[in-house]
């Protein structure tokens, strides 16, 4: 829900900055989300639980927006169309290969 808050938001803010910074922040969160979800235990909080996966759907919000229109910026317009079908193909494979039979 975080990130389809935020990712109007991020998509702005990389109009404004460069999208490379935006996305390399966050690519970030995540990654400290799922340090953090390495030491879950039986007695580990449903609050700390939902706030590691609030922090972990911020960060992809401010690295998918942003990580489009980087992807987006760095071709001609006359290839839009292909460059967006490689983009939703690659993220179909990527979710097809994450997951579990």
């Amino acid at each position: 829900m975080l990130q389809a808050l935020f990712s109007p938001i991020a998509g702005k803010l990389s109009d404004k900055t460069e999208p490379r910074f935006v996305a390399s922040a966050g690519m970030f969160l995540p990654t400290i989300g799922l340090v953090f979800f390495c030491f879950l235990n039986t007695d580990t909080s449903y609050t700390f639980i939902v706030a590691n996966l609030a922090m972990m759907g911020l960060g992809f919000a401010l690295f998918s927006s942003p990580n489009v229109n980087a992807i987006m910026s760095s071709v001609d317009k006359k290839h839009y169309g292909v460059a967006s079908s490689t983009l939703a193909s690659m993220r179909m494979i990527g979710q097809m290969l994450s997951m579990e039979s």
